[in-house]
């Protein structure tokens, strides 16, 4: 028998987008009833759930939001930024929002209690989330926690709820006008990232399915990461620490792949300006490209990455990493750092306009699950801002909705087809379980779409996706606790990689972090276009060309002289 809820609106994350959206619900919308469902433990941040709200987080302690633009003259110029580093695919009424909201978010943050300092991770959400736990526990809304929402319910073109899939493999309809999706992004795609295990691109597939557009999938943040004995950002900001870069036969091989005119220095100064790899200057990319191609060649270490020595240049690191990763077993003083090109966090994800509403009415989202706000590239810090800004916009624009579109359909009837089709995974009866698919799947993304891409890797990446596909489909094990959850994890990020994979074949040139190495070339001269894609109606998918921003001109001045990514 299922158990259906009936609510107003339905969030669904446990990261800072989907905390903004129900701390917001909980102050302003006492009349209706509210619930969240989280795949793990709300609050547990690193931890299933919790999205990427600390993705590589430093240390614990007090958040930090960048100076917020006081005059008009100033939002003018933070908006021209945003839009620059954008490259064309950003949406400026949407960053255009981001820069009005900001001053208002901080200090609607303040009201909350949430106090700001200079110390503990910048940019990061652990710090919000930690001060709105304790009120959503005991408040009158409804927290489904270890609780998966596989699908999104379409009826008469329309929102009318969710299916949840419990840890105990319970099945919960969730009857709802108004849903915000605030699941991050689509970092285990990937061998390499510094998300929790959670983030599997569930709101991306579950959006696709029922019809909403997706933009800008082929741009993410690649960014250096520890990959031994753990997985956290590393944070460079001088070229000391740089300059000892060498792989397994003590070789230091940067030199070896630049191209004439391109010095070491030159390529390590670049990316001190924007720490995650971006095409848009004529150097940086060589260094990420290098430390790929040494891995792919077998000059890495037993765990994936090459050697960085900082032993002489401490001076040239951040204390706060120096303490963190010394708790995390990572000697920065006595040992050289194990390092790789990793996920940060996508720039991509779900078309949403200025109330956050995706192209399905009723359906919000928010954060890493959403995409306009960013393009190609993007201003560090700004994944937070936007978590915040649209967090807490889809709540308002979620509560409007369900005030005016009650729910009237049968929403067992609605659900049928998605539920056969999970029970369908549920009753596989083979010997291979989903996490040895999974592992699979994540070494061909990372070595075919990630820093490296080419018209020859992504139809390996298409390929392999098929194949393991096939296994999914007649050799699947999922007689175990958790399996199930597992299963539509896996089958979510197949369907993702392969939109990451369509649209990232489609650009053929290199723009902000997507590297064509066939297309090596940044063309910005011709009207840039964004990618939008859809499910057709044979269930392929559907991309189309669209340029966004048709003002937008090409003028790197407007970055500044300073740091930018």
């Amino acid at each position: 028998m299922l158990d259906t809820v009936t609510c107003d609106v339905l969030v669904v994350g446990g990261g800072l987008a989907a905390a903004t959206a129900i701390k917001n619900l909980l102050e302003t919308q006492h009349d209706l009833e509210v619930c969240m469902a989280v795949k793990g433990t709300f609050g547990l941040v690193g931890q299933r759930g919790s999205g990427a709200s600390s993705c590589g987080a430093s240390e614990t302690g007090m958040p930090h939001l960048r100076d917020m633009p006081a005059s008009s003259a100033e939002q003018d110029l933070w908006h021209n930024r945003i839009l620059q580093a954008g490259l064309g695919l950003t949406d400026r009424n949407l960053a255009a929002v981001m820069v009005e909201e900001a001053p208002k978010i901080k200090a609607l943050l303040r009201q909350w209690g949430i106090a700001f300092g200079a110390e503990g991770p910048h940019h990061l959400g652990y710090p919000f989330i930690h001060a709105i736990e304790q009120e959503l526990r005991s408040s009158k809304a409804r927290l489904f926690e270890n609780t998966m929402i596989t699908d999104i319910l379409i009826d008469d073109g329309q929102c009318v709820g969710a299916i949840g899939l419990t840890g105990t493999e319970g099945i919960v309809l969730f009857k709802s006008p108004a849903i915000v999706i605030a699941t991050g992004g689509n970092a285990q795609l990937f061998s390499y990232n510094v998300h929790p295990p959670c983030v599997t691109g569930d709101g991306y597939a579950a959006g696709f399915r029922a019809g909403a557009e997706l933009m800008n999938l082929e741009f993410m943040q690649i960014f250096f990461s520890t990959v031994y004995p753990t997985r956290n950002l590393f944070h460079v900001r001088h070229k000391k620490v740089l300059e000892h870069v060498y792989n397994t036969e003590n070789h230091q091989f940067l030199a070896d792949y630049l191209p004439d005119g391109i010095s070491i220095e030159e390529c390590i100064e670049e990316n001190l300006r924007h720490a995650p790899f971006s095409t848009r200057d004529k150097a940086s990319r060589y260094l990420g490209i290098a430390i790929v191609k040494e891995i792919q060649a077998g000059r890495g270490t037993e765990h994936g990455g090459i050697l960085v020595d900082v032993t002489s240049a401490m001076e040239g690191v951040l204390k706060v990493q120096d303490r963190f990763l010394g708790s995390r077993g990572i000697d920065l003083r006595t040992t050289p750092v194990q390092i790789t090109m990793a996920h940060q966090c996508s720039n991509g994800g779900l078309r949403v306009d200025t109330d956050a509403m995706t192209t399905i009415p009723g359906v919000f989202a928010a954060g890493e699950t959403s995409a306009g706000m960013h393009g190609a590239d993007r201003i560090g810090g700004h994944m937070l801002l936007s978590c915040l800004v649209f967090g807490k916009r889809a709540a308002d624009s979620a509560a409007n909705w369900a005030k005016s579109h009650p729910v009237s359909c049968d929403i067992e009837s609605v659900a049928r087809e998605k539920l056969a089709e999970i029970q369908t995974i549920s009753s596989s009866s083979g010997n291979i379980p989903p996490d040895v698919i999974l592992q699979a799947l994540q070494r061909s993304a990372w070595n075919n779409a990630l820093t490296i891409r080419s018209e020859h890797s992504l139809t390996a990446l298409q390929s392999d996706i098929r194949q393991l596909r096939e296994k999914f489909r007649h050799s699947l094990f999922v007689r175990y606790p958790g399996a199930l959850i597992n299963a539509l994890e896996l089958r979510n990020l197949f369907l993702v990689g392969e939109l990451v994979a369509t649209a990232a074949k489609q650009r053929t040139t290199s723009l902000g972090g997507h590297y064509r190495e066939d297309y090596p070339e940044c063309n910005t001269h011709d009207p840039v276009r964004t990618l939008v894609l859809k499910n057709s109606e044979d269930k392929t998918i559907q991309i189309t060309e669209e340029v966004i921003d048709p003002e937008w001109r090409d003028n790197e001045e407007n970055l500044g002289a300073g740091r930018w990514g």
